[in-house]
C-alpha cells in the first residue's frame, strides 16, 4: 500500500502521480482511462494519480522519503517512523508485536524501493518469494495447531449479553440458558417477528377488553 501511496512528484491541488514499479507486456488495449472521482491512468507512460484524503501530507513525505533513498541520503527507519507517529500514533513502543509488524514493513518497503532501481520482473517475484518463505508466515501444516493455540488461549467474555464473572454481581453475573432466553434485547427482537397475537401490545388489548367486559358485567 505505501509503494503505492508514493508519488514521483509532489501534490498538484491535492492530487498525486505515481509510478507503476514495473509494467511487462500490455495486455489491454485499453491504455488510458479514468476511475474513481475522474482520476487517470496512464499505462503507456506507466503512471496513476491518487488522493489521499486522510493525510494529504504522508505521500508527500514518502515523496521525501523515495527520493532520499535513491540518493543514498535516507535511514532505514524512517518508513517505521513515519507509521508510528504520523499513520498510527503509536508511543507504546514495549508493544512486541506491533514494533516487529513495523520493522517488517519498513524492511519491505526500502527492499521494493531498491529493487525498482532495476526494472527487472525477476526481481518481483523474489519480493513475493522471499516473503513467502519468511518465518511469519503460518505453513499449512501449523495451521490447524495455530487455530488450535489461538481460540484456547484468547480470553473471551460477552460483553453484550452481560455473562461476566461471579466477581462482578448479581447484575451482572448471569448465567445459564435462561438468562440466556429471557435478556431484553433477545426478547425485543423476538416480538419484532411474532405473530400479532402475540406481542405484549395484543395481550395488553386483550387484557383491558376483559376487565372492561367484567366491569359492564
Amino acid at each position: 500500500m505505501l509503494r503505492f501511496l508514493t508519488p514521483k512528484s509532489l501534490s498538484n491541488n491535492g492530487i498525486f502521480t505515481g509510478k507503476f514499479p514495473f509494467l511487462s507486456q500490455l495486455e489491454s488495449k485499453n491504455t488510458k482511462f479514468s476511475y474513481g472521482s475522474n482520476l487517470k491512468v496512464n499505462l503507456d507512460e506507466g503512471e496513476y494519480q491518487f488522493r489521499n484524503d486522510y493525510d494529504p501530507s504522508i505521500p508527500d513525505k514518502l515523496f521525501n522519503i523515495s527520493n532520499d533513498f535513491l540518493e543514498s541520503k535516507c535511514e532505514n527507519s524512517r518508513i517505521f517512523n513515519l507509521l508510528a507517529e504520523d499513520v498510527f500514533k503509536f508511543k507504546d513502543y514495549t508493544n512486541v508485536l506491533l514494533s516487529s509488524w513495523l520493522k517488517n514493513v519498513n524492511f519491505w518497503y526500502f527492499y521494493i524501493l531498491e529493487q525498482e532501481s532495476k526494472p527487472n520482473l525477476s526481481n518481483h517475484l523474489e519480493i513475493l518469494n522471499k516473503a513467502l518463505d519468511d518465518s511469519y508466515w503460518i505453513k499449512e501444516k501449523d495451521l490447524d495447531e495455530t487455530i488450535k493455540n489461538c481460540v484456547n488461549t484468547t480470553p473471551a467474555i460477552d460483553v453484550h449479553t452481560h455473562l461476566f464473572p461471579s466477581t462482578h454481581g448479581e447484575s451482572l453475573f448471569l448465567y445459564g440458558i435462561d438468562e440466556m432466553l429471557t435478556y431484553h434485547y433477545l426478547v425485543a427482537e423476538y416480538f419484532q417477528t411474532a405473530p400479532l397475537d402475540m406481542t405484549p401490545q395484543s395481550k395488553l388489548i386483550e387484557y383491558l377488553n376483559l376487565k372492561k367486559i367484567k366491569t359492564i358485567s
